[in-house]
C-alpha cells in the first residue's frame, strides 16, 4: 500500500499555525533560544526561523549541535550532545 500526502481542501499550509516561517508578527515574541542539530533535515528551517526572529528585532540565541540528529533532545541515555544540551539548559 502506498500512502500519499494529499492536500486537504481549505487547509493553508503557509499559515503561521502550520509553520512559524510564515509568521509576520514575530516582533512581539520574547527572547528566544533556537536549538538545531547538524544532521537534522529540518535544521535549515530552524536556522531560517532564527534569522527571521532577529530581523523582527527579537533577541535570539542559536545553538547548532554538531553531529546530532533530529530528536536528539530526548536521547540523553544514548547521546552526549543530548546530555550537554540538558546541562546547558539547566544552567
Amino acid at each position: 500500500m502506498v500512502l500519499r500526502s494529499v492536500p486537504s481542501p481549505g487547509i493553508d499550509r503557509r499559515t503561521p499555525r502550520a509553520s512559524p516561517l510564515f509568521d509576520r508578527g514575530l516582533g512581539k515574541l520574547p527572547a528566544t533560544l533556537v536549538v538545531t542539530a547538524q544532521c537534522d533535515p529540518l535544521r535549515d528551517e530552524g536556522e531560517h526561523h532564527a534569522k527571521n526572529l532577529r530581523e523582527a528585532g527579537v533577541k535570539v540565541e542559536l545553538r547548532r549541535y554538531p553531529g546530532m540528529i533530529h530528536g536528539f533532545f530526548q536521547m540523553t541515555g544514548a547521546l552526549q550532545g543530548s546530555r550537554q544540551l540538558h546541562r546547558e539548559l539547566g544552567d
